[in-house]
């Protein structure tokens, strides 16, 4: 409704689901709307919210979930005039609101009726008794135990931003968002096993989680004649994240600690070189307990942190604070039209990305996988009497027990992941009746990561580049 320059609106929706995705269905119903307010679209105001239940609980089923956002069309105040013919559009908008999420700690394994224990009868402790012993008896076996006092989780999300027009053809926006994640359902890592759930250890909403990061973009569409025109585009993503509590055991050395770090960082062994020969090894700390066997020339020599002596999991380091997930991404476009000709082209990239290959091994016959063997592997691998200065790949072997201490993760098989890829390109010429057009899909892709496509895992099936050749007849 409009009340001058006054407008108001308003939704109200009720929602009931049901979807299948094991054998029992999960449900959930809930009442969610909206109410928005502008004076003379100016001053903007908009109020959401949601309430919504869940089977996962047995109390507090259902939460409320709100949110606001406000905005102001600076250009449309008198005071904007003297600068309108270089900006002619500029609103500024901030919201803040909770976001609720009834599926937490189902992808990490939690039950999906959190109140309920589950005990199988068979399969727990057992003891013998008789003459011989012969005569044995079991019991129960707790799965899992209820969550005590569980919640949805929470997110409040935080964002501020503005959209701008400049000269008439440039639009540019751009958002900064901070969101907090809390009541995350996790299982209590902290709690010893002296205690006894074995491995029934409870879950808890005690997670918390913050992200951050921004968003732009830039579209300029000019014509500059009636035979030729042009549109330019660009987005650039940043965000980031890090662990704000994680339960975690009593570690003994504060770099073990994953709380305060980023949700995707990667931790492993600082790799120095690969052993030069048996001399090398024998005055090396023991690495006798990642995987192999024996240790060997050619293979990969870890740096012993703690000084203990041994090789375990607690000289494993932070080697990079971001991972496979890039923290940055983004996309460049442009069109162009020139009377009858048509052309536009696409990149998309991104950088601060990591890729472990730690996990590539040919040839092993008892791993149940038949992995071919990379060119890059070949070409460059640890060989004895060789020049071995500068391999890629350590010592080879048949079995996984020979090169176990090989494939931990390490230093020594960390590589720059980031890429830019030319995604599209497309041609056309439009005659009267129809138009003709050559186009190619995935082109090319530059990268420092050599051995395969960067942005696919190496047993993923690649990319395809195709190219078409085309016409679209005018009906």
């Amino acid at each position: 409704r409009s009340f001058g320059l006054h407008n108001i609106t308003g939704m109200l929706m009720y929602m009931m689901r049901e979807y299948s995705a094991d054998a029992l269905p999960n449900r959930n119903q809930g009442f969610s709307g909206r109410a928005t307010y502008d004076y003379d679209n100016r001053y903007l105001l908009e109020f959401n919210f949601g309430y919504n239940g869940t089977e996962r609980l047995k109390h507090r089923r259902f939460e409320f979930f709100p949110a606001v956002s406000v905005g102001w069309v600076a250009s449309g105040e008198k005071f904007w005039a003297p600068i309108a013919k270089y900006v002619d559009f500029f609103k500024a908008r901030a919201s803040y609101g909770l976001v609720g999420s009834d599926e937490t700690g189902a992808n990490a394994g939690a039950p999906h009726f959190l109140y309920l224990d589950e005990v199988n009868m068979v399969g727990g402790e057992s003891f013998a008794s008789g003459y011989s012993g012969s005569e044995r008896r079991a019991g129960g076996k707790v799965i899992s135990y209820a969550t005590l006092n569980p919640h949805w989780e929470r997110a409040k999300e935080f964002d501020v931003g503005a959209d701008l027009r400049l000269f008439n053809q440039i639009n540019v926006t751009f958002d900064y968002y901070h969101y907090k994640r809390d009541r995350i359902l996790m299982k209590r890592a902290s709690f010893p096993q002296i205690l006894g759930y074995d491995t029934a250890v409870p879950w808890s909403n005690i997670g918390k989680v913050d992200s951050k990061g921004l968003e732009f973009s830039v579209n300029w569409s000019k014509h500059f004649n009636k035979d030729l025109s042009m549109d330019l585009r660009f987005n650039y993503t940043y965000t980031r994240n890090k662990y704000v509590y994680i339960d975690e055991p009593d570690y003994p050395y504060v770099w073990q600690i994953n709380t305060g770090k980023s949700l995707d960082h990667m931790t492993g062994y600082i790799a120095d070189g690969l052993f030069k020969d048996q001399a090398d090894i024998d005055k090396h700390a023991s690495q006798s307990s990642l995987g192999s066997t024996t240790i060997m020339p050619g293979d990969i020599k870890y740096r012993d942190i703690n000084g203990d002596g041994i090789i375990t999991a607690e000289d494993q380091v932070v080697l990079s604070d971001y991972g496979w997930t890039p923290r940055v991404q983004y996309g460049i476009g442009a069109s162009f039209t020139w009377k009858k000709v048509d052309f536009s082209v696409f990149f998309n990239g991104s950088a601060k990305r990591k890729i472990m290959i730690n996990n590539i091994y040919p040839f092993c016959a008892n791993d149940g996988n038949d992995f071919n063997l990379m060119k890059w592997i070949a070409d460059s691998h640890w060989s004895e009497g060789a020049d071995n200065s500068n391999v890629i790949y350590p010592r080879l072997g048949v079995l996984t027990t020979q090169i176990g201490n090989n494939m931990q993760p390490s230093s020594y098989w960390i590589r720059n992941g980031r890429f830019i890829r030319f995604k599209t390109l497309e041609i056309g010429y439009s005659f009267p009746i129809c138009r003709v057009y050559f186009s190619g899909d995935n082109i090319a892709v530059w990268s420092p990561f050599k051995y395969w496509d960067p942005e696919l895992n190496y047993i993923t099936y690649p990319l395809s580049r195709t190219f078409n050749l085309g016409v679209q007849f005018n009906i």
